[in-house]
């Protein structure tokens, strides 16, 4: 994959990190289980963004197998598929608020039927930003 593919990777994956941001902080009243994975989002967001700050600083000088480009790739491509799946995990929670107009609240009954796979997926979030770091720590090697 190129560096450009790469960054718009990234990007991608800023994109649908910011959605499940927002959708949690948008949540009143919201779990403090939702707190602790807004928390695992943010500092994904963190980690993803110095991949992407990293990448446009430098030119990629991968092995000639190619092995710390696929590895970056991987665990990028990796995040983006959890992203995705936590934004749309959050989406089926929200409800219009009856007491403030065009806000959103917490469906408390939908949160438990979706609560394990919300623990499941800041699991794996957590090795995904692991796994990023250690492929972006190979890559600058």
């Amino acid at each position: 994959m190129d560096p450009l593919s790469i960054t718009a990777s990234t990007l991608t994956i800023l994109t649908a990190l910011e959605a499940a941001f927002q959708i949690v902080k948008s949540y009143r009243d919201a779990p403090a289980q939702l707190e602790a994975l807004n928390n695992e989002i943010a500092d994904l967001t963190v980690t993803v963004t110095q991949v992407a700050q990293v990448l446009r600083n430098s030119h990629i000088q991968a092995d000639p197998l190619g092995c710390n480009v696929s590895h970056l790739t991987l665990a990028l491509s990796n995040i983006q598929e959890k992203a995705r799946e936590l934004e749309t995990l959050f989406r089926s929670c929200v409800i219009p608020s009856s007491s403030a107009p065009g806000e959103t609240k917490l469906s408390r009954i939908t949160w438990l039927k979706v609560k394990s796979k919300a623990q499941k997926l800041q699991a794996e979030l957590k090795d995904g930003r692991l796994d990023l770091l250690t492929a972006l720590a190979t890559f600058t090697a």
